[in-house]
């Protein structure tokens, strides 16, 4: 063989080792889907009614929530919501405040729709529908296993303002 030829061959093998033995372990990842995918038959103004069943979460700026979160209070999974400032999850405590941000949220339509979704962690979820979280929002986010059982991460909705608010849609 001549020397381009070895120097070709030898690159596509470190590259392989590369792929195989170096590459970054990926997380694996949940995903936001509608309440009828899952077999919940819930509305906005059900939670609203019922909200006190839920601890409630907004994310993004209070003026301009970019997502509100309803976490069962009786749920079997550990929801941990990131709060990185300014745009991280915060956590609602009164019913003024919450009334106040479905108005706000409703009310800065930017061209998307908010939608009622399941969030919906990775891997199987038999039997624990009633345990899973509801995020009202027009833009997404990924939720990922933490490590712990029934431990996952909810990262905030990213601002309406910035580029990826609408990312994965």
């Amino acid at each position: 063989m001549n020397g381009p030829v070895m120097a070709f061959l030898a690159v596509c093998l470190v590259i392989v080792v590369l792929i195989v033995f170096v590459r970054p372990r990926i997380k694996p990842r949940g995903k936001l889907v509608l309440p009828k995918t899952v077999g919940l038959e819930v509305t906005l103004d059900d939670l609203k009614a019922n909200h006190q069943d839920y601890a409630l979460y907004y994310s993004g700026r209070k003026a301009v929530p970019s997502a509100l979160v309803f976490v069962p209070k009786q749920g079997r999974i550990q929801w941990i919501l990131q709060n990185k400032q300014p745009g991280g999850w915060k956590k609602i405590e009164n019913n003024v405040l919450f009334t106040d941000l479905l108005e706000r949220i409703n009310d800065t339509d930017m061209g998307t729709r908010n939608q009622l979704k399941v969030v919906l962690p990775p891997g199987d979820i038999q039997e624990r529908t009633q345990d899973l979280c509801l995020i009202y929002t027009a833009g997404s986010t990924t939720p990922y296993g933490q490590g712990e059982e029934n431990a996952y991460v909810l990262p905030p909705v990213p601002e309406r303002t910035k580029r990826d608010y609408d990312r994965n849609k």
